[in-house]
């Protein structure tokens, strides 16, 4: 019987990428997007510490109906834009040795840096047709945040050097402090709470580039 490489006594060296995509129905844009990139370090078949750095976005925009007829109409826009750059930590543990290509995987990440919020009230003007910029707000603070993620890994092909992940992710992000900021500064309440804990799917590539057998 064959022995598949992975099971054997080795640290490896990986790059990773991954990309993430979670609902969040307090948004009005309710897609958030996560990115992240990073290495593997140390890692057998069991066991993957890793680290990297990580951005993830989102939006919110609401559109108020200022004058009504016979007036000229006002239509007043705010929008709302988040950004969250933070280094990433975190472990990967495969649960089942089997003999198949495909493994159940579990996977904890520590996220921590910063998030900025970017406020923007916009007046479009029916008569004469004008958009004009009203006010502009622009918040920043320490953020730290965990992501637990369920799913599986498998090797495509029986290569030997590429692992594909579907996961099963759940974030853990407050930031009421920002959101308490930005109503107090908004002309209009946006309607933000600042809780973006929120569930998605998270798509990952892991490159194996160095191997190191164990004495």
């Amino acid at each position: 019987m064959r022995v598949n490489p992975l099971y054997s006594q080795e640290k490896q060296l990986s790059v990773y990428g991954q990309l993430s995509g979670f609902r969040n129905k307090s948004l009005t844009n309710d897609l958030m997007i996560k990115s992240d990139i990073g290495l593997s370090l140390f890692n057998d078949f069991w066991i993957s510490p890793f680290f990297g750095f990580s951005y993830l976005s989102a939006q919110q925009e609401d559109t108020t109906l200022e004058n009504a007829l016979p007036q000229p109409i006002t239509l007043s826009t705010q929008n709302l834009n988040l950004q969250f750059s933070t280094l990433q930590t975190g472990i990967k543990i495969r649960l089942i040795e089997q003999d198949s290509n495909v493994w159940p995987i579990v996977q904890t990440t520590l996220q921590f840096g910063q998030a900025k919020a970017t406020a923007t009230q916009f007046i479009l003007e029916e008569e004469p047709d004008l958009l004009r910029q009203e006010f502009r707000s622009e918040t920043k603070e320490s953020v730290i945040y965990p992501v637990f993620s369920l799913g599986i890994e498998s090797t495509p092909f029986g290569s030997e050097t590429v692992n594909l992940s579907v996961l099963l992710s759940y974030t853990i992000l407050d930031v009421p402090e920002m959101a308490d900021k930005i109503k107090t500064e908004l002309p209009e309440d946006s309607g933000f709470t600042g809780d973006l804990s929120s569930i998605g799917l998270t798509l990952a590539l892991k490159y194996t580039f160095l191997r190191k057998k164990e004495l």
